[in-house]
């Protein structure tokens, strides 16, 4: 466990709260009131846990964040948290895009506090691991270098030992092998505490509502002719509807390992869920040349749940299906009761989405919600969607399994509870 924490706070108060609060829990804190003395300790030693106002006297947390982000830039990385008092969207997307690991809100009690800075413990604590793991690869692949030079050469002087010396090679191979994969997954694990670096993908769906519409507007008023006061509405409210969806999306993503306090199910309608959907990407499919289908039972169950959550598994299936299709192909969604009798008249509401694209290879549909697996070509996915989708589900109490033929297509099973 990491024991030396850096506090940076211009409330003297809050700092003397946050430092009992730290050393009851067994850490060493340095507490610094300024920017300058949180780079000054920053430079002088490394902390693997920060805790970083956003507000300070001489300069703002997130220069310090950028500062220390680039001094850290070749080297192990610190996680950070950010404190603030004036908690906004702007803020909080501008601390994750500089590399801000979670944030809190001011006033924040003890228990909410201790449970952040224990889980990004935590988190640290697999970025030095990591790190560990990756300066022990570097130098086995230097020791592998000099030792198949080694090998290379007495092969040149010996020919008589030209079969030992290529079994020599093989197995130092097969071990470098082995201990590249234990990094990868290594590696893996550890990015799961880090999904806040998926946010910008995440963002991106409602933020391409945003300036579609908003370039709808412009548009209008360059033209100079009539704008209808219904359409004006529908954009506006538009516009502020997927607003706030960022902002559920960026605490979604940075609390996703845990349940945020006070967060309560409540019963949600699918079609609803859907119908959100295609207002955000309805365009795209019809610019794509894909024909949407849609058999949605007339009295579905509502499931218990989170609305915005449910909205963003479907957005990442459709577009996932949508790139499939590359540019031509039918989205088939169907959507009924099941009723178990079996399982004491157990109900649930099955969704099935189906494409008509390429379609995933047998040897990675075990693979497909893993974090950060994808068959995408280089920047064009983070292997982030289908992951996030499948902790949505199992958060749902529900179930989720996929079913596909390379040239034929891919259909997704979802399966939720009823509400009670």
């Amino acid at each position: 466990m990491i024991k030396k924490i850096l506090a940076v706070d211009d409330d003297a108060a809050v700092l003397k709260v946050m430092k009992t609060a730290l050393q009851d829990n067994g850490y060493e804190v340095v507490a610094v009131e300024s920017g300058a003395k949180a780079i000054k300790e920053i430079r002088k030693e490394f902390y693997p846990l920060i805790i970083l106002d956003v507000k300070l006297p001489d300069t703002d947390g997130l220069a310090v964040l950028k500062m220390l982000r680039e001094l850290q830039k070749e080297s192990l990385h610190s996680v950070v948290i950010m404190v603030t008092g004036f908690p906004s969207e702007e803020i909080v997307v501008e601390a994750i895009k500089n590399g801000a690991n979670d944030y809190l809100a001011k006033p924040f009690n003890l228990t909410e506090f201790s449970y952040s800075v224990n889980r990004n413990a935590k988190v640290a604590e697999l970025e030095i691991e990591k790190y560990e793991y990756a300066r022990q690869l570097a130098q086995k692949n230097k020791e592998l270098g000099e030792t198949l030079l080694e090998l290379k050469k007495a092969k040149d002087t010996a020919d008589n030992c030209n079969i030992t010396l290529e079994r020599m090679v093989e197995e130092e191979m097969r071990s470098f092998q082995i201990s590249q994969a234990q990094l990868i997954q290594s590696a893996k694990m550890a990015a799961v505490g880090q999904l806040g670096a998926g946010v910008a993908h995440e963002l991106n769906n409602p933020l391409t509502a945003v300036l579609g519409y908003s370039q709808f507007l412009l548009q209008k008023t360059k033209d100079k002719g009539p704008l209808d006061i219904n359409d004006l509405r529908s954009y506006l409210e538009s516009i502020e509807k997927e607003t706030i969806r960022c902002r559920e999306i960026v605490s979604n993503l940075l609390q996703f390992s845990r349940k945020p306090f006070g967060e309560k199910d409540e019963p949600i309608d699918i079609r609803k869920a859907i119908d959100s959907v295609f207002l955000i990407i309805g365009n795209q499919l019809k610019l794509n040349n894909i024909e949407v289908e849609a058999k949605l039972a007339p009295d579905l169950f509502k499931v218990a749940g989170n609305l915005n959550q449910l909205a963003q598994v479907f957005i990442n299936i459709f577009l996932n299906a949508r790139d499939a299709m590359k540019g031509k192909g039918k989205l088939s969604i169907n959507v009924q009761n099941i009723i178990d009798e079996k399982n004491n008249n157990a109900c649930t509401v099955a969704v099935a989405i189906s494409d008509t694209g390429c379609g995933i290879a047998q040897e990675n549909l075990a693979k497909i919600f893993e974090p950060f697996f994808t068959t995408k070509e280089k920047d064009k996915g983070t292997g982030l969607g289908l992951f996030v989708t499948y902790q949505i589900i199992q958060e749902h109490n529900g179930s989720i399994e996929v079913k596909s033929e390379v040239g034929k297509g891919t259909t997704f099973t979802i399966t939720l509870p009823a509400a009670q």
